[in-house]
């Protein structure tokens, strides 16, 4: 059995308040050899102000990723037509030269 770390017990990193477990919840995580139920927490600054600033530094880094995700899928996108058209482009010139 692995053991738990308890993070509660360290203080914030940000602000150095004490923090405490907001929400607890169990995930099943697909593994190798199958699956593994793991116990999640969800700990939380009781400092009001820094766990508020946390929250909007967060919500700002997800919104960026979500961006940068989007733009990389209609890069891959374009280069994936990109890439087709050459290769068609390639097979007409190649029967063009056969013939």
């Amino acid at each position: 059995m692995m053991k738990s770390t308890s993070y509660v017990d360290f203080p914030c990193p940000r602000c150095g308040s004490a923090q405490r477990i907001s929400k607890k919840w169990k995930e099943k995580v697909p593994t190798f050899s199958g699956s593994i139920m793991v116990d999640c927490s969800q700990i939380v600054c009781t400092n009001t102000l820094c766990q508020k600033a946390f929250t909007k530094n967060l919500a700002e880094e997800t919104q960026k990723r979500n961006a940068a995700k989007i733009k990389k899928d209609e890069s891959d996108k374009e280069r994936k037509t990109n890439s087709l058209l050459h290769a068609a482009e390639a097979r007409k010139q190649k029967n063009n030269l056969v013939i």
